[in-house]
């Protein structure tokens, strides 16, 4: 004997259910890895920093990382107003260093009392200098882009400035 018609439709709009969640979340998953990981639209040409580029780091606003993390805290909006998408210096404590997908190197920045900190990501040229740094000591990095994902603070194109 079969089920009757009423008892199958209900297991079917579950399952339907379940595959648009699962979808859903996938599709957000790749969103927040492109936004991180997407391409770099080619301002930095992956160059070493000379000195030409270090005359114009220096023109760049300073803003230190515990600024800009209490700023994306308060208000998103207002401090991808004032921050996003344009270069800046970046000082702060080094507070981890960490390799995305492609081994690129990635440092977390930020002051007292910050956990997560800002993420600042250097190219493969700056390997070298990644693995050099140490937890808590101080730098200034020169990045091309502020971005975030989930509120956090995310600098691309980033390389050593003084």
């Amino acid at each position: 004997m079969s089920e009757p018609a009423e008892a199958v439709a209900p297991k079917k709009k579950s399952a339907m259910k379940g595959c648009l969640l699962w979808g859903g979340g996938i599709f957000l998953g790749l969103l927040v890895i492109g936004a991180i990981f997407g391409p770099d639209d080619g301002q930095s040409g992956g160059q070493q920093a000379g000195p030409d580029q270090a005359k114009n780091d220096a023109l760049l606003p300073m803003v230190e990382a515990s600024a800009l993390i209490a700023a994306f805290e308060a208000n998103e909006m207002a401090a991808m107003k004032d921050y996003g998408n344009r270069p800046l210096r970046i000082m702060g404590t080094v507070l981890g260093i960490d390799a995305d997908i492609t081994d690129d190197p990635i440092v977390r920045l930020g002051g007292p009392g910050d956990f997560m900190g800002a993420s600042a990501r250097l190219g493969d040229e700056f390997a070298d200098y990644a693995a050099q740094l140490s937890k808590g000591q101080e730098i200034t990095l020169a990045c091309d882009d502020v971005t975030e994902v989930i509120g956090i603070p995310q600098l691309r194109n980033c390389r050593p400035s003084k």
